[in-house]
């Protein structure tokens, strides 16, 4: 009735340009539900739910389209059919959901509608949704996909109408609005998708009454539910949206619909009851599906039907849109136009409403050279026999104020390029006026490409099909005119030919290596390499066949697999992709683990493989501290092991139920049959932290007998370890069976309810009641036990000095290995690190050269052994020479190392420069040699002390009359030191180098200066002591120098025994009699009162000269006597 769809303004509109609304259901998942669609489900809705669409729901992720993109391919090609056959429209949902960033993958986009627009082009019944429900992205990604994917369907189906999904899960219209709806040439008939759940988006309504004011809307999925599809029903809500879907909104637009799901899905948004789609019982509806029936048929529709008169079509096929001409140039116009009834009998060109001409027979065709500068909007109506009409879609042409001459200069018009290959396109082009500001390079009328600089060229991409396909350019200058070249490139069947033979299998466990091989064979040249490619990355490239490569190191999941061939004309070919499933293994183990919370040896094997838990499925974390862990699986005939290791740094237990405290949860699904419901063999067991032995189980019921575990604390988390029988789920293991497995973790911080929760595999929290999201573990035979990987080369320095310590020796840790068993040569010790990767080397004086060796070991022997020579220098002989090793203090000294290269002494002194010490000390010297190897010597340098200057004791009077000796004395002397005397005016001195001198001086004196300098018996020699003294004229009275021989007589002299001395008058004046050598040392003395005439004295002495003084109070005469033998 409606014929093909189109847009009219914003509304979706007949071929006829009535306003269509369409109301339909759409699928769930085709990989989970596939039992809900068929023909009988379409028929059903077509003839019982008077449906008009239905909305085949194609997961791309989530074991949906990637997994098998030729058998989903070949599914909607039949159900297309099936649909269209029912005179129902059919919408190809691309269902983007988990990545929520389309462009994630755009390849197998392009491939997918490239496909089904060709295959499907010319009917009339399809519309395709290209991205279902973007999240976490702006508008601007989403049209950045939109404007690649785009241009692919129009190159092969020009009108079908697209229908472009928006932010955050296509509930945001307004953003498409804000800013700016597709615009690139090929986005016309495009709408926008927005989806809502009566439940949970009452607030969207505003902004989507608003958005149909200025885009056109299309509600390709709804609910009644919450936005998890289950929950509460919303029917009043529900109805305000039908409201303004019938015409309530701001553009009075007839919203069409898709209400989600015609499935038999256990949640409440689903149309039918559990267990109908098995039965076909396709009206045994929810309450959803009653009241969504309802809404399909009321209000009645109103289609107005395009088959009651002829049906006529338009297009103007030249010039192309946004094409540019000269000011002058004769354009010519070619429409094309059919009718379902009689023949076309006109075609009129306008401008706006400005008739430019009339074409009555084909082709039609006018020419016009009058047009002013500037842009013209275009359009054509054709008129049939019957007098029915319709106009075309416009397109717009500049006349351009300059003139752009333009050339493709590569490659040559109808060349040929190799299929699968790019085609390298070159442009070049000149204005009159102005300068070159782009040139964009179109493929089939699509843009591909713009380039802003010179050299202008474009590689195209390598999906180019077979057969003719027109290359154009458009070059502007900066007046905005341009020019247009073309040329046709026929692309042709390669020689080439490439297939994999290997990997032969679609799954493999967890850190097991697999083959990648391939044939390729070519007619005519050679083969230069083959690639491969794992995940769309190139992993190895082989030049010579057999062409291989061993994969290994994969990740856990499913990895895409190809191969890249190329000649020796660089023509290349590629190979249909294979998916491999890396599953994670589950080893089997003769002893099993203890259940005691702690991680046992058997758990640290290398082999066994730890899983991240990932995945945030409700709530949200602040970071790993407040939430992550791992998890490890092991099994024998009678229990499947866990271990959990979790990092929770507020541990709560408040709760009656276990889910809403911290807890761990253990799903298993023994059959793996990724059912959507709950069978025997699959259960959900909760282990709640400090919950003793509790164990709560989902569904309700199910036995844990046999069942054990311990939770037990740590720093910042907690140890899991469990053990769950075999019997509990009715299971009998057997290597090789694959097992649908999940561990999650819920988190309570705050003593409420369940605040977060992390995952493996799962990626929403409805595991407990749909399998299919678990992951996929495989029972493995007996735990391998690796030895330790290759060992790398040992780091440090190979060549030292004797008895060196803090040598630092080390080695990366070598995969497998838990111990490094170090072997030194004799004299060298390890100080640190012991078995461990790094070690710290001390010397004694017996180590030499040697080599060092380390070997990696674990619990099922030793790896390969890294060695390591070292070379050991000696020290240098390091001594020390003094020019004094004793000095008085003041003096300086030298040192002088000897034996090494570089030398440096402590105490700031420098070697052979002379320095003053400032006390006794040792020098220590560090002497190093041409290896660096250093080496200590000490010396001693022995300061003595000088001494200070004498204190002079002068004798009074000294008299200037008479030249007799004066005594002179040190104030305090020192038994063993030597005293040097020197006086001014002296005439003699006696008992130098005493510490008493007799200084005669000169008659006639004022003064004198006496000086004395102390040498110790260090033979230092201290400060001079200087005294001056001063004379005074004595008056003589008793002892004269001149007395008569009658008053003083000395016989004799010389003499043997004793000298007389007789004193005559003089008796009572005289005090002392002495006699000293000629040192000055007193040998003799008579004192006292002395009033005797006569004394003898000096009876005791050796022969010698003598002094003998005669000593009044204030006269001392001197006279020379000898005694002899």
């Amino acid at each position: 009735m409606n014929g093909k769809l189109k847009l009219v303004g914003n509304q979706l509109s007949s071929e006829c340009g009535n306003a269509v609304q369409l109301r339909g259901m759409s699928t769930h998942g085709m990989q989970w539900y596939g039992n809900c669609i068929n023909n009988s489900a379409f028929t059903s809705l077509k003839n019982n739910w008077n449906a008009d669409v239905v909305r085949l729901a194609m997961y791309v992720d989530e074991g949906g389209y990637l997994t098998d993109p030729s058998g989903y391919k070949a599914k909607i090609d039949a159900w297309i059919d099936q649909i269209g056959a029912l005179g129902m429209y059919c919408l190809i949902d691309w269902h983007s959901l988990n990545p929520g960033d389309p462009n994630a993958h755009t390849t197998e986009a392009k491939d997918f509608w490239n496909y089904i627009s060709l295959k499907h082009k010319g009917k009339k019944h399809l519309l395709y949704e290209i991205c279902n429900e973007p999240n976490g992205v702006t508008w601007g990604t989403i049209k950045n996909f939109a404007n690649q994917i785009i241009p692919v369907i129009r190159a092969n189906d020009p009108e079908t109408i697209i229908i472009v999904g928006t932010p955050q899960w296509s509930g945001k219209p307004g953003d498409v609005v804000s800013g700016g709806p597709l615009t690139s040439p090929n986005a016309y008939n495009v709408m926008y998708t927005f989806h809502f759940y009566a439940s949970s988006h009452a607030s969207y309504r505003p902004e989507v009454q608003r958005a149909a004011g200025s885009i056109p809307i299309f509600a390709t999925e709804w609910g009644l539910s919450d936005a998890s599809g289950g929950g509460s029903l919303n029917m009043a809500e529900g109805q305000l949206w039908m409201d303004i879907f019938n015409g309530n909104n701001d553009g009075k637009q007839k919203i069409s619909w898709c209400n989600w799901s015609f499935s038999d899905k256990g949640e409440s948004s689903a149309a039918l009851n559990s267990g109908s789609c098995a039965g076909s019982n396709w009206t045994n509806t929810t309450p959803s599906g009653t009241q969504v029936k309802t809404w399909i048929s009321s209000p009645a529709k109103n289609f107005i039907s395009c088959t009651s008169a002829s049906v006529v079509s338009c297009s103007i096929s030249a010039p192309l849109n946004n094409s540019a001409f000269n000011q002058g140039s004769n354009i010519t116009f070619t429409s094309s136009a059919s009718t379902t009834s009689g023949n076309i009998s006109k075609i009129e060109f306008f401008e706006g409403t400005t008739l430019l001409g009339t074409a009555t027979n084909s082709p039609f065709t006018i020419s016009i050279s009058t047009l002013t500068t500037g842009s013209h909007i275009i359009t054509a109506k054709a008129t049939d026999s019957n007098g029915s009409s319709v106009t075309s879609t416009p397109v717009t042409i500049k006349i351009n104020s300059s003139v752009v001459t333009s050339a493709i200069t590569a490659p040559a018009n109808n060349s040929s390029s190799i299929i699968g290959s790019s085609v390298n396109i070159s442009a070049s082009a000149s204005t009159t006026n102005g300068i070159i500001t782009k040139i964009e390079f179109y493929v089939d009328n699509i843009l591909t490409n713009t380039d802003v600089t010179s050299p202008y060229q474009y590689s195209t991409a390598t999906n180019l099909g077979l057969g003719n396909h027109t290359i154009s350019i458009k070059a502007y200058d900066s007046n905005n005119s341009l020019d247009n070249q073309s040329i046709t490139i026929t692309i042709i069947n390669s020689p080439l030919t490439v297939s994999l033979t290997s990997p032969t299998n679609s799954d493999y466990s967890l850190g097991s290596d697999f083959l990648l091989s391939a044939n390729a064979a070519i007619t005519g040249g050679t083969i230069s390499k083959v690639e491969f490619y794992i995940d769309a990355v190139l992993v190895n490239s082989d030049p010579s066949s057999p062409y291989s490569y061993t994969a290994s190191g994969l990740s856990a999941g499913n990895h895409t697999i190809y191969a890249k061939a190329y000649d020796s004309n660089n023509n290349t070919a590629v190979t249909s992709t294979k998916i491999v499933n890396l599953l994670t293994p589950v080893y089997k183990v003769a002893n099993a683990p203890v259940i005691d919370g702690t991680i046992d040896g058997i758990w640290t094997n290398a082999s066994i493989p730890s899983s991240i838990l990932g995945k945030t499925i409700t709530g949200t974390i602040s970071g790993s501290s407040d939430l992550s862990g791992s998890f490890k699986t092991l099994w024998d005939n009678n229990y499947l092991y866990v271990l959990g290791d979790i990092t929770d740094d507020v541990k709560i237990n408040d709760s009656p139920e276990a889910y809403n405290d911290d807890a761990v949860e253990v799903y298993m699904d023994v059959n793996n049959d990724k059912s959507t419901t709950i069978g025997a063999n699959d259960a959900q067991y909760t282990f709640g932290w400090n919950d003793g032995t509790t164990i709560a189980t989902s569904p309700t019921g199910r036995t844990t007998t046999g069942m054990s575990y311990i939770i037990s604390n740590k720093v910042g988390g907690y140890i899991f370890e469990a053990r769950i029988p075999w019997s509990a789920l009715s299971a009998n293991p057997v290597i090789g069976q694959k097992l649908g497995f999940d561990f999650m973790i819920n988190d309570d911080d705050d003593g409420g309810t369940r605040d977060s929760k992390i995952s493996w595999n799962s990626l929403t929290d409805k595991a407990y009641q749909d399998p299919s999201l678990l992951g996929t573990v495989i029972l493995m035979d007996a735990l391998p036990c690796p030895l330790p990987a290759n060992t790398g080369n040992i780091l440090g320095n190979p060549t030292i000095c004797a008895q060196s310590s803090g040598q630092v020796f080390s080695i990366s840790s070598v995969t497998n290995a838990n111990n490094y068993n170090w072997v030194l040569p004799a004299g060298y010790s390890i100080t640190s690190g012991q078995n461990t990767t790094v070690i710290t080397v001390s010397l004694n004086a017996v180590a030499t050269s040697g080599q060092i060796s380390v070997t990696p070991t674990n619990s099922c022997g030793a790896g390969q052994a890294s060695l390591l020579a070292i070379k050991v220098n000696p020290l240098p002989n390091v001594t020390i020479s003094a020019t004094k090793s004793a000095v008085c203090q003041g003096d300086p000294v030298t040192l002088t190392g000897t034996g090494a290269s570089t030398y440096v002494f402590d105490n700031s002194v420098k070697n052979g420069v002379s320095f003053v010490p400032d006390q006794t000390k040792n020098y220590n010297l560090t002497g190093t040699d041409q290896n660096g190897c250093q080496n200590i010597s000490s010396t001693n340098i022995l300061v003595n002390t000088r001494p200070t200057a004498p204190s002079i004791i002068t004798p009074t009077p000294l008299c200037n009359n008479n030249s007799v000796p004066n005594d002179f004395s040190v104030s305090s002397s020192i038994k063993t030191s030597v005293y040097n005397w020197t006086a001014s005016n002296s005439t003699n001195i006696t008992g130098q180098n005493s510490s008493k001198a007799s200084i005669t001086f000169k008659t006639g004196l004022t003064s004198a200066d006496v000086t004395v300098t102390e040498t110790n018996n260090f033979n230092c020699t201290g400060p001079v002591g200087k005294q001056t003294v001063f004379f005074t004229v004595c008056t003589l009275s008793g002892i004269q120098e001149n007395e008569t021989a009658e008053q003083l007589r000395i016989f004799p002299n010389p003499f043997q025994s004793n000298i007389n001395v007789s004193l005559g008058n003089l008796v009572n004046e005289t005090t002392k009699l002495e006699l000293t050598d000629i040192e000055g040392n007193l040998v003799d003395v008579r004192e006292g009162n002395l009033i005797s005439d006569q004394y003898s004295i000096g009876e005791n002495l050796q022969a010698g000269q003598y002094i003998l003084r005669i000593i009044s109070s204030n006269k001392v005469i001197v006279r020379s006597v000898v005694k002899i033998q």
